[in-house]
């Protein structure tokens, strides 16, 4: 779960609207610490996608304490794990490095 200004709110969530954005095929969010916010959100985006697109469409479907802070965008398919699924801590790493 992520905590931002008093709201919670369910990663999976966040993703499973950032993924009906036309040109976005992986998505994952993760909260990360902010001092006054408690959490802020971040999300990784693997697709054919403008950050300013991603903008409007949160903009579009979410409530504002739901959209992300930062986007890392990455032009390649996400690390996957042994059993298929979205390996999100390498997902999480390489955010941080910005792909």
């Amino acid at each position: 779960m992520i905590k931002s200004s008093g709201f919670r709110m369910s990663p999976t969530e966040i993703e499973d609207i950032l993924q009906r954005c036309p040109g976005v095929n992986e998505a994952v969010a993760w909260g990360e610490a902010d001092e006054g916010l408690g959490q802020t959100v971040v999300a990784a985006i693997h697709g054919d996608v403008e950050e300013v697109t991603l903008q409007k469409h949160c903009r579009t479907f979410m409530p504002s304490y739901m959209i992300p802070a930062r986007f890392a965008l990455s032009a390649v398919p996400f690390p996957r794990t042994g059993n298929g699924k979205i390996d999100r801590e390498r997902v999480i790493s390489a955010a941080h490095s910005d792909f």
